[in-house]
């Protein structure tokens, strides 16, 4: 399997899962790992799957690493400050049970359970690696996404990377925390998506 073929097999992927990332995202996400090849990267807020497993199969690509999964899958931990619309579309606790199961399904049928830690925890709850490459912050956007930050940027490796997902998430929560990752040494790269790339510099 050459680079191209590892993106095409994303690319046709990822549009089958369910889920918002968008296929270049996911790339991105992989093309960071066949660069950098580290021995853990992060998500926190997975839901089916789609940023996860194009980790993991670009950690398979270059047979090194793993890929820590962070999701209560849980109702609870989704609506915690978030406003109304969301709270109700996430309330509802038969969809994250549905989301988990699907996860479950398909990293059988892509044979990726050596390649990926699940933690069905919140990410206050977690636990964290010594080091990361890249941390995907995609969980709860209200103020926990600030926690988030804190919590987990300082384990990104000197030179790793963070990915900041929903930047203009209603309430602003999202943005503060870019704000807060910024005063954490972290650099801004370039967007993709409704999120940012950023590199930890110190």
């Amino acid at each position: 399997m050459t680079h191209s073929d590892l993106f095409k097999q994303i690319e046709d992927l990822v549009p089958t899962l369910g889920g918002w990332a968008i296929p270049q995202k996911c790339c991105e996400f992989a093309a960071t790992i066949l660069s950098t090849r580290p021995l853990v990267t992060v998500e926190l807020g997975t839901w089916m799957g789609r940023g996860a497993f194009s980790m993991a199969l670009a950690h398979r690509f270059v047979g090194k690493g793993k890929v820590w999964v962070v999701d209560p899958w849980n109702a609870k931990a989704s609506v915690e400050g978030q406003d109304e619309a969301n709270t109700a579309w996430w309330s509802n606790g038969a969809y994250h049970e549905t989301a988990f199961q699907s996860f479950h399904a398909t990293l059988k049928i892509l044979q990726l359970e050596e390649w990926v830690h699940i933690q069905r925890k919140t990410s206050d709850e977690a636990e964290m690696p010594q080091a990361s490459g890249l941390t995907v912050v995609d969980g709860n956007h209200g103020p926990q996404a600030i926690k988030d930050v804190e919590r987990w940027a300082p384990k990104v490796a000197t030179g790793g990377f963070m990915y900041l997902d929903d930047l203009n998430w209603t309430g602003g929560a999202v943005a503060a925390a870019g704000k807060r990752l910024m005063e954490l040494h972290f650099t801004p790269l370039h967007q993709v998506d409704q999120g940012i790339f950023y590199q930890r510099t110190k």
